[in-house]
């Protein structure tokens, strides 16, 4: 998987990643729209998500659905995720991908946008998975 950045590119679609999926666009939008790079890669390190409540766009992990999600029907396997990007709705569609294509994600994002110390933390988390 790559992804590439075109700054001429209207702001939503500055950021491709071949090949195409709805749930890494959804991904790559929740970074994009996600906390600063810096509480990007804690999080990810702690494996917890996040939520921008502001547009709707967010990472969640298995570990951050309490009791009540549970209790109505919500659950994430173990080594995936949950990605949404909502565009300002308040509810929408959730996409699953595997941890690890979001860790890839992240960490080309970094690169993309000169942050090599942080994009190599999270190259040691997948590392570390692999």
């Amino acid at each position: 998987m790559k992804l590439t950045y075109n700054p001429d590119a209207d702001s939503e679609f500055q950021y491709k990643c071949a090949p195409h999926t709805p749930a890494r666009k959804a991904a790559v939008d929740a970074i994009r729209n996600g906390p600063s790079v810096n509480d990007l890669v804690t999080l990810a390190e702690a494996r917890h998500g996040y939520t921008n409540t502001d547009g709707y766009f967010g990472i969640t992990y298995p570990s951050d659905l309490d009791d009540h999600d549970r209790a109505n029907g919500e659950s994430i396997p173990n080594g995936f995720v949950h990605a949404i990007a909502w565009y300002g709705a308040n509810n929408g569609e959730t996409h699953e991908l595997p941890e690890r294509d979001y860790l890839e994600l992240l960490r080309q994002f970094l690169l993309l946008n000169q942050r090599e110390e942080l994009a190599n933390r999270v190259r040691k988390l997948l590392a570390k998975d692999a």
